[in-house]
């Protein structure tokens, strides 16, 4: 095992040595790589949004209103000189806000002592003519950037640093300067740019004015610009310097505004990545040992694993996954084990099938007696009415009410089969309120509303009919002056909601909150007081027998106000197998 080892292990270190030695060097450059990316990316980025706050200066220069107002002295009326501010201040808001909206404000200062801006803000004074600012702009003729800190370098703005280019104003005519153009900008908006740079890790990237720092993301540990660090005023450098004795790569980019971004990567975080290779080479080194190692194990582990996975397959049927086989690979004692395994699992899942079977009968069987106990005191009240109503002479209601029988009592048939559309499903609740309308007339109104895009979609049948006869008979019926039943079908993302509304005496919070509990038989019981739970009941199992968890009754109400049923089934087209 030891001369097996050293074998191993001694290519691998060899190698290992000038892997390192060569490693260093070339993390390196790739830091340098890396960080140039960033810059150039970084700086392309700065350099855009410096030349369209430029661009954005010569357009308002060369605006007409502008020379116009800049080239007259400001009028005596105070009235004229507040017309001429608001209409090119107006000029310069829509400027701002259909060219550069990101910016702090534009600003107009004119040698005639006029003074507009973009934004809503108030001058910091009334003239600006004797600020250094000013006169540099005059003066140069050309753009000139400045840093203002905790302060706007126009507006009363204070706690906010910016950063502004100001240019002058030419008169097209006489080629005279009548004034300046500033286009201000919050740092905050350079600060997010260069928030968003990928970095190196723990290095610091940041804009500075040659003087102090402007932005800065990454590493944030205090330095002190222009003390420890000094850079070239040219376009870019790179060169180790060191601050607080940590030496670091230091590299600088001039942009068009002359600010400049400057990065500092630690030395050490990229000594770092030749590093990263001696634990990877040391990690191979230990996953070798353990391999070797393992050999001495593989011949028990190959004994114990069949016992183990018979084991694993044995702790899967504790917790209720029937459907599990296990293939009988040896011709051994285990083999046999594994085979009665196998048989005693299809007969446990063949029992678990049957028993599903027959409890799916018994509901079926439930449900053909709560049909039976439906039809007998309704075809009494309704034939009941219709005796009353030939006494009244009133034959077309007598066809119309035993019409609506005959529809019902079709659809209740069906062929036996328990699947129908809710287009039948709402014509059976039509013909149901109908003869309840004639029998009850003025105490009960109703309405229906149901999406079209649901009528092919499938229900179990009399699934409605059951919560509409608690509406009207517990309800409706016990209300004095009667009440009005409505019922909605919509259809929300993948699922159809039926909505059953009654305006009746409504149902005391105890017993709404034993109704909408599904696993409390007690309200099933045959006590004839309690025995509108037994459609309840009936229709929520049916639901979940035929749609599983996708189906969903509850009910909401408020005494003396109303009761509203609702019910959720999932969308799912009608199979010709199923219904008529």
């Amino acid at each position: 095992m030891l001369v097996f080892f050293v074998i191993s292990m001694a290519p691998m270190l060899i190698v290992g040595i000038f892997a390192i030695r060569h490693s260093y060097s070339n993390s390196i450059n790739n830091v340098v790589v890396y960080n140039n990316s960033t810059l150039r990316l970084l700086t392309e980025e700065l350099n855009t949004y410096f030349m369209r706050c430029m661009e954005l200066g010569n357009l308002v220069e060369g605006e007409a209103i502008i020379q116009r107002h800049l080239r007259n002295p400001l009028p005596l009326n105070r009235k004229t000189r507040f017309t001429e501010e608001l209409e090119i201040s107006s000029q310069l808001y829509f400027i701002h806000n259909y060219t550069l909206k990101d910016i702090f404000g534009i600003y107009v200062l004119g040698v005639n002592g006029g003074q507009y801006r973009s934004n809503s803000l108030s001058f910091q004074k009334n003239s600006f003519r004797d600020d250094t600012f000013f006169r540099n702009t005059i003066i140069g003729k050309t753009h000139i950037w400045m840093h203002t800190e905790s302060q706007s370098i126009a507006a009363k703005v204070i706690d906010e640093n910016f950063i502004s280019v100001s240019r002058p104003v030419i008169d097209r005519l006489t080629g005279s300067v009548t004034g300046i153009v500033i286009v201000e900008t919050e740092t905050n908006i350079l600060q997010r740019m260069i928030d968003s740079a990928a970095i190196f890790e723990k290095s610091t990237i940041l804009l500075a004015d040659g003087e102090q720092i402007l932005c800065m993301a990454g590493n944030k540990d205090p330095i002190r610009y222009g003390d420890e660090i000094t850079g070239p005023k040219g376009n870019r450098k790179m060169y180790l310097s060191e601050i607080d004795q940590k030496k670091y790569m230091t590299d600088f980019v001039a942009t068009v505004s002359g600010f400049q971004i400057m990065s500092l990567v630690p030395l050490q975080n990229m000594r770092a990545q030749s590093l990263s290779i001696v634990s990877v080479l040391l990690v191979f080194i230990f996953v070798v040992l353990v391999l070797s190692l393992s050999l001495d194990f593989f011949i028990s582990s190959f004994l114990t694993k069949p016992i183990k996975e018979l084991s694993l397959k044995m702790s899967q049927v504790e917790n209720g996954n029937l459907n599990i086989h296990l293939e009988p690979r040896y011709r051994n004692e285990i083999g046999s084990l594994v085979s009665s395994f196998n048989s005693m699992i299809k007969r446990t899942r063949g029992l678990m099938e049957r028993i599903i079977l027959e409890q799916k009968k018994i509901n079926e069987l439930n449900y053909k007696v709560l049909q039976e106990q439906i039809k007998p005191h309704f075809l009494y009240n309704t034939l009941d009415s219709a005796i009353w109503l030939s006494r009244d002479n009133k034959n077309d209601k007598v066809i119309e009410l035993v019409t609506s029988l005959i529809h019902m009592m079709r659809l209740s048939l069906n062929d036996g089969k328990d699947i129908i559309t809710i287009e039948d499903e709402i014509e059976q609740i039509r013909n149901y309120l109908f003869i309840l309308k004639i029998r009850y007339d003025e105490k009960l109104s109703y309405g229906i509303a149901v999406s079209r895009k649901a009528s092919n979609f499938i229900i179990p049948k009399l699934t409605l009919q059951p919560f509409v006869e608690n509406a009207v008979y517990h309800g409706i019926k016990n209300k004095e002056g009667g009440g009005i039943v409505s019922i909605d079908c919509a259809l929300e993302e993948e699922k159809v909601h039926f909505v059953i509304r009654d305006t009746g005496v409504g149902i005391d919070e105890n017993e709404l909150r034993v109704l909408n509990d599904r696993n409390r038989s007690e309200i099933f019981s045959n006590n004839p007081a309690k025995r509108q739970g037994i459609g309840i009941k009936n229709v929520s199992e049916r639901l979940y027998l035929h749609f599983k968890e996708e189906s969903r009754v509850w009910i909401e109400s408020v005494l003396d106000q109303g009761t509203s049923v609702h019910i959720i089934i999932p969308q799912r087209r009608v199979n010709p197998d199923e219904i008529i």
